[in-house]
């Protein structure tokens, strides 16, 4: 896809946009070093968690078209886009991508912790949601056991938590820092704000050790997490991984279930 056609998706539908709202979606840039993974690794399916206005998914949408790809799922845990909640999740997705090769699987109510279930494999995997610690690490556990093939994993907002005041957005700079360079795909789009894993050579026992160390770093949270979300990636960790991150998960919950900076006791 050409960098002009991207910049007139962004402008037109920017434009249109609430006051204030934002679309919630990767920069023009950040689009654009995507593409280069897209050509380098031509996925077939691709899952993105964070819905939001669907503006990144309709855009991607076209890059994966280009370059072979057939279905692409978006998920998001409800269906109000957080930037203006008068419209759903996902409203720009058809403005943007009417038709074309890739088939759309727009899926609200879901999370990162319900993939597994969908019953479905995929190539590429693009974790935009809740950048609060723990978050994209759970995202990341959760969506391993439904990767193959090149099994990248790419992750926004790697600087969020530089211009926060409160650091609630370090999520994605811990998952960084916890896989080894060799398995990091760096990206100088946006002051490098945007990174990717490649997965296809970490074994079980790595990412295991990932998840334990990982869950045991303080979370980050502006409010508990909700126990409905608890209760799926409980059952995820149960069933794809050892005990160890289960209970590193249990452990987690206990000392850092409260909201970040505030403190008190685990809250059910």
């Amino acid at each position: 896809m050409r960098r002009d056609d991207v910049v007139a998706i962004y402008e037109r539908h920017q434009a249109n946009a609430s006051p204030g709202a934002g679309l919630g979606a990767i920069a023009v840039d950040e689009v654009m070093w995507v593409q280069g993974l897209v050509e380098r690794h031509r996925p077939q399916q691709f899952l993105e968690i964070g819905m939001a206005s669907g503006l990144s998914a309709g855009v991607l949408a076209h890059v994966l078209g280009e370059h072979g790809a057939r279905h692409l799922t978006t998920v998001d845990y409800d269906n109000t886009f957080f930037g203006d909640h008068t419209k759903e999740n996902g409203y720009l997705i058809e403005s943007i991508y009417p038709d074309g090769p890739v088939t759309i699987e727009k899926l609200p109510f879901t999370v990162a912790a319900d993939v597994v279930a969908l019953g479905r494999d995929y190539d590429m995997a693009f974790i935009d949601a809740n950048h609060q610690q723990p978050y994209p690490l759970l995202d990341t556990l959760c969506i391993w056991p439904a990767l193959t093939g090149a099994k990248i994993v790419i992750h926004h907002d790697l600087r969020l938590y530089k211009d926060q005041a409160v650091p609630f957005g370090i999520g994605p700079k811990y998952v960084f820092d916890q896989f080894p360079d060799t398995a990091r795909i760096r990206s100088e789009a946006r002051g490098g704000n945007i990174f990717a894993l490649d997965l296809s050579e970490i074994s079980r026992e790595q990412i295991e050790r990932i998840a334990v160390d990982g869950l045991l770093l303080p979370w980050t949270m502006r409010t508990p997490m909700p126990g409905w979300i608890r209760k799926k990636t409980r059952r995820v960790l149960r069933e794809h991984y050892s005990p160890q991150v289960l209970e590193a998960f249990d452990t987690g919950l206990e000392r850092y279930n409260v909201p970040y900076a505030v403190g008190g006791p685990a809250r059910s």
